[in-house]
């Protein structure tokens, strides 16, 4: 029995061979989730500092050309990138202060807009107004803006916590990768040093890649964003712009989601006037200037990941590590997907992750055939 088996040609040998495979592929997926839920409070700033790492790179690398010795460059843009991200999030704690205040204005405005849109039909109260029906759905309306700004408030301070200690993390990061290559060339022979090297310098490259684009389309929407926004006299626009920054960076739903405050505060602001038009014509030209021609543009088919993939990535991660584990899904796919594929074994699991729109690169020089 234990040689009919052992023989590859057997097929008891293929069926076992197949329902090993089968529980892998059910079993390892299920782990993997366990381990990113159970462990997300190291995890996530881990991964995160990770992200920060290849956000500071090319600031540290233009410091490295004037003659900024390595870790001193990494350092001051370190400083720097914590400098401007502090100040983003006081801009927004005031920014959310300030609308806070403008709440009960906007909601006055909304109940006057509605009754104007049902007056003369079933939904217009005796005496003017809007018959909501419900006095809890009336009392949900007031009270809904106020519980969003507080959510707001909640939401902004925990990600300054997690940023703290991200930047906690990659501190150590920027240490250890000054040290880190000697330690590699004496603990390990030179052909596998070489072999990891590459291997290495592929993941790193599909990341570095996503996340300088990325970096820029980020910028270039909110400076838009906060420009037109500026021109026609939205209120909080530099808030709406920072949103714009910020979100970019979730595929897909980031740059959708950073729309809508800002169209909803216009028409209110401008009672449906053609300003509110305005603003919500220039938030799609933006969007899809930036989302949909540029970026696909700059990237060409260097991302290569299966939109599908994307989508479940990007829900899992948003449910177990919410808007930050959004923002490092694809990074984590993409390094993922490069490593797989440099190793025969795991080779079509990688392919599987693509979307076979570019030839799949060579295995390192090490583990060809």
């Amino acid at each position: 029995m234990k040689q009919a088996l052992a023989n590859p040609g057997n097929p008891l040998h293929v069926r076992s061979g197949a329902l090993v495979r089968a529980t892998a592929a059910l079993v390892l997926p299920a782990a993997l989730a366990w381990t990113l839920s159970y462990l997300g409070g190291i995890l996530l700033p881990l991964f995160s500092a990770v992200f920060l790492l290849f956000v500071l790179a090319p600031a540290a690398i233009a410091l490295q050309r004037i003659g900024m010795g390595e870790l001193l460059s990494y350092f001051v843009a370190l400083v720097i990138g914590t400098a401007l991200v502090l100040s983003m999030g006081l801009l927004l704690y005031s920014g959310f202060a300030h609308f806070e205040i403008r709440v009960p204005f906007y909601v006055e405005r909304f109940e006057a807009i509605a009754a104007r849109l049902v007056k003369g039909t079933e939904w217009e109260q005796p005496g003017g107004g809007v018959d909501w029906g419900n006095a809890q759905v009336e009392e949900l309306l007031r009270s809904s803006p106020a519980q969003i700004v507080r959510w707001s408030f909640g939401s902004l301070l925990g990600f300054l916590s997690g940023f703290g200690t991200a930047i906690f993390f990659l501190v150590f990061l920027v240490l250890e990768q000054h040290s880190f290559p000697g330690r590699l060339k004496r603990a390990f022979p030179q052909g596998l040093l070489l072999d990891g090297r590459e291997i290495a310098m592929r993941v790193g490259e599909g990341v570095r890649v996503y996340v300088r684009v990325k970096t820029l389309v980020s910028l270039g929407a909110g400076f838009t964003t906060g420009l037109s926004l500026w021109a026609l006299g939205v209120d909080f626009w530099m808030v709406w712009a920072l949103l714009a920054f910020a979100f970019n960076y979730v595929p897909y739903v980031g740059s959708l989601i950073a729309s809508v405050p800002p169209v909803l505060i216009a028409f209110l602001q401008y009672d449906l006037g053609w300003k509110a038009w305005a603003v919500l014509a220039l938030v799609l030209v933006n969007q899809l200037g930036w989302g949909s021609l540029i970026e696909p543009r700059v990237t060409g088919k260097r991302l290569d990941l299966s939109p599908l993939l994307i989508v479940i990535g990007l829900a899992y991660l948003g449910l177990v590590w919410g808007v930050m584990g959004m923002v490092i899904s694809v990074p984590l796919l993409l390094a993922t997907r490069e490593l797989l594929i440099c190793f025969p074994s795991t080779r079509p699991l990688g392919i599987l992750m693509s979307t076979g729109e570019r030839p799949e690169p060579e295995l390192p020089s090490s583990r060809r055939p």
